[in-house]
Order: C-alpha cells, then sequence, then structure tokens
C-alpha cells in the first residue's frame, strides 16, 4: 500500500508543482475553465512523460504485491507454484526472499483461483494493461504512449476499491506519507501537516463516483475542520488551520463530526459562531479533549443555539 500511495504522491506533487509557478485553481487539472496556462499546462505534461511511466510502474508494483498479499494469506507457500526448484542434497537454509515465485501475468488468476477474495473482470483487464505498459517502460525504455495523471488518479481510486475495499482512503495517506523533510525540519513538518496542505489536489482527482464510494458521503458534504488534527504539533506551528483544510463531515443521525483523516468521530453540537465573517452552526462538545467548545467551521467560539 506504501508504493500505491508513493505513486499518489507522486502525481499530486507533479501537479502541485506546476501551480506554484503557473497559479490557478486546482479544478483546472480536471475541469479547466478560461485556463490562462492551458498551453504551458499541456506543454508541462508533455515533458512530465518519462516521470508519469516511472510511476505507473509502481502503481503497477503496488497492483502485484497486493495481490501476493491475499495469496500469502492462504498460505506464502502457494507463491512458490509454478516455481522448478532445484532441491539440494546437503540440508541449508534457504531465504524465502530468495526464491522465484509466481509471475506477475498469472497472479490474478491465482487470486480467484486460490483465495476467497477474488478480483473482477474489470480488475484483471485494467491490470494486465498497466503490466504490458510497464514492461514496455522498465524493459524497452519506451514512453511513446501519451499518460494522462488525472486518468492514472481516477483509475487508481477504482484499484484502491479493489484490492483494499472499506479501508480509510485518507488515513491510508497520512499514515503512508513519511517524507524526508522531516529529517531536515522536523519541528515544522509532519505527515498528517502535508496531506493537509494538498487536500485540494486529492478531492479533485478522486472522481465524485470514487469519493462516494471511497468516503460513504459526497464531496459536498465534507465542509467542517478537524480540531484533533489541528492539534499535530506542526500543524499547529505553521498551519494549515482548521477553516484551511476541510476534513470532517456532519453525521446528523450520530450528532457527530466524521474526520476522514483521523477516520474518527468527535461529538458535535449545534453552535452559531460568534466569530466575524463565520457562519458556523456545529462546535465541539464542552467536555472534548480536543478543540472544546470551538467551531468546526473556524475554530472560534460560539453560543447556544
Amino acid at each position: 500500500m506504501k508504493l500505491y500511495f508513493r505513486a499518489w504522491h507522486g502525481i499530486v506533487s507533479m501537479l502541485h508543482d506546476f501551480d506554484q509557478s503557473y497559479e490557478g485553481p486546482v479544478s483546472n487539472w480536471v475541469e479547466p475553465v478560461d485556463d490562462l496556462f492551458a498551453e504551458e499546462r499541456s506543454a508541462y505534461l508533455e515533458g512530465a512523460q518519462e516521470d508519469l511511466h516511472a510511476t505507473l510502474s509502481i502503481i503497477q508494483q503496488s497492483n502485484e504485491l497486493a495481490l501476493k498479499a491475499r495469496i500469502a494469506a492462504v498460505s506464502p507457500y502457494l507463491l512458490l507454484l509454478n516455481n522448478e526448484m532445484a532441491f539440494s542434497t546437503v540440508g541449508k537454509d534457504t531465504e524465502f526472499a530468495s526464491l522465484r515465485t509466481l509471475d506477475a501475468v498469472d497472479l490474478p488468476r491465482a487470486v480467484n483461483t486460490l483465495t476467497n477474495s477474488p478480483v473482477s473482470v474489470t480488475y484483471v483487464q485494467r491490470y494486465s494493461e498497466l503490466r504490458v505498459q510497464r514492461n514496455q517502460y522498465t524493459h524497452l525504455g519506451d514512453t511513446s504512449m501519451v499518460l494522462d495523471p488525472i486518468k492514472m488518479a481516477a483509475a487508481m481510486v477504482d484499484q484502491y476499491l479493489e484490492l483494499w475495499p472499506n479501508r480509510p482512503w485518507m488515513r491510508d495517506r497520512v499514515e503512508s506519507t513519511h517524507g524526508r523533510e522531516g529529517f531536515f525540519d522536523g519541528k515544522h513538518w509532519s505527515p498528517r501537516q502535508e496531506i493537509m496542505f494538498l487536500l485540494d489536489y486529492d478531492y479533485a482527482l478522486i472522481p465524485a463516483a470514487g469519493f462516494k464510494k471511497l468516503f460513504s458521503v459526497k464531496k459536498a458534504a465534507v465542509k467542517f475542520g478537524c480540531h484533533q488534527c489541528q492539534d499535530d504539533w506542526a500543524v499547529g506551528r505553521n498551519g494549515p488551520s482548521l477553516g484551511e483544510a476541510l476534513t470532517s463531515f456532519y453525521d446528523g443521525q450520530k450528532k457527530v463530526m466524521h474526520c476522514l483523516i483521523c477516520d474518527a468521530d468527535f461529538a458535535a453540537v449545534a453552535k452559531r459562531c460568534n466569530a466575524e465573517k463565520c457562519d458556523g452552526k456545529f462546535a465541539a462538545d464542552e467536555a472534548a479533549e480536543f478543540g472544546a467548545g470551538q467551531c468546526f467551521s473556524c475554530g472560534g467560539y460560539g453560543q447556544d443555539d
């Protein structure tokens, strides 16, 4: 899974790098409207094809490792099927990792034959296409196929839903992020902060239908911040602020805010925010561990409705 999110982060970082020099809404990558830098964007993607093909190779590797994990969950020795092992007449230790395992081309069929967690026909087809594209790049250095990072990201959402169903995508994203930045500036950087600053890209790259499947809620409903996320030491020092990183949605049945990053519920009460220019209507419970009595929209304090 770490390889999967490394590839995702690579796509996000590529788009973010462009926007640092050619400022515009993130939505211009997905649904451009009056894009002032359309030509520059096109030229940038043309020059980024080598990186995109390398990213595709990581995506395919994450596919193969996830399928091997499903087989190994039944028995790791199943991975040695079709392996013509040379047996020794002398007793010796053998490193399992040094043995040849099932070929990548056979993994989807092996999963569907040997496990009770089969993959879909659609996934198998996409897997086969990716494997061919990966081999053309890694074995031949061929980058003639033009890759679109937006389509790649959309396909990755389907991949996650297929391989890791019912898991918290956003929490997994944070927990899979361990950047080198922390080495140089450990007091002002954290994985959570990194992802919070890039939320707009994640939300833009995940198609509406995929978003609903991943998080069981529409994109528009995620319009509140999270007080526990604000308690992160790097976020507290350098942001983003609660109103700048919308990670939560209100669950009316439970009367809680659910944060996608924390994958946790936080008690919410109806309170009008007194802060200027804030129309927030929900605040954390007065007994809450994080943000007691504070607005979920801006972090200010409110009064009971």
